[in-house]
């Protein structure tokens, strides 16, 4: 028996880890820049603190249990918190943004996935569920880039990487309130699972055109450090439309939690 045999959820863990190490070195590129970080930190404050925003509202009108609507104001006021930490992180750059377009936002990308759900109201329960599905998928998400974020800007900004920090113990947090509403509010817990399984792809595919969207942006707005930086990072993008496999996070890679 060979027990070297790669395995297709090693080949996974393999391709994630590739990514990994491909997705820093384009973010030190980036932040190197004072243009590129105003671009980063301000895209990561509309995620935070524009996006989701009526999301919480409806929620809040959804639902009755006093503890799970304590939940989501706490969840809501996080969010509206993380975003101007960023905010002003990226005003110590000196440098004035542009605003981010829909295509560079990953909420407007899931949304174009899950049939324009965010474009009608939440008015129930299972709009709830759906909502806060969508919400773990993209805190898991936020869990794995703010840590390579931390590790970048520690290299460089200790100050930002210490604003990482805190953020994502508060989205550790935000993944428990995630799967305590959908537990408290789906049919049953193989309906929350499957729901869980099929937003985790998704959303992976939803995030890999943002970074797609992003890396063309970052080129035109010449936001890298020199020209073959640019072209280097072009071709790289161009050439990962059709060879980067989809960037599963590790959460996907590891049973639902209970």
């Amino acid at each position: 028996m060979n027990t070297h045999a790669r395995t297709p959820m090693t080949k996974k863990r393999n391709q994630s880890f590739v990514q990994r190490y491909m997705t820093k070195r384009f973010m030190r590129a980036l932040i190197s820049t004072p243009e590129g970080r105003a671009h980063i930190l301000t895209q990561i404050a509309d995620a935070e603190d524009n996006g989701e925003a009526r999301v919480f509202d409806d929620a809040l009108a959804s639902v009755e249990d006093p503890q799970i609507k304590k939940l989501i104001a706490r969840h809501r006021e996080d969010e509206i918190r993380h975003g101007q930490l960023f905010r002003n992180a990226a005003k110590k750059t000196g440098i004035t943004p542009a605003a981010i377009p829909d295509e560079l936002k990953a909420l407007w990308q899931l949304n174009q996935e899950i049939d324009g759900f965010f474009d009608r109201p939440i008015t129930d329960q299972r709009g709830v569920v759906t909502a806060y599905v969508v919400l773990l998928a993209l805190e898991e998400r936020a869990m794995e880039q703010f840590a390579m974020h931390r590790e970048v800007f520690a290299e460089v900004d200790p100050e930002v990487a210490a604003i990482f920090e805190e953020v994502e113990r508060d989205e550790e947090r935000h993944l428990k309130y995630c799967h305590a509403i959908t537990k408290m509010y789906a049919d049953s817990e193989e309906e929350r699972r499957a729901a869980i399984d099929d937003m985790r792809v998704k959303e992976a595919r939803a995030f890999q055109r943002t970074q797609h969207a992003n890396m063309a942006y970052i080129a035109e707005h010449r936001l890298m450090p020199s020209a073959w930086s640019r072209l280097g990072w072009s071709i790289i993008g161009a050439l990962g439309r059709f060879t980067t496999p989809l960037p599963m996070t590790r959460y996907a890679l590891a049973p639902v939690a209970a």
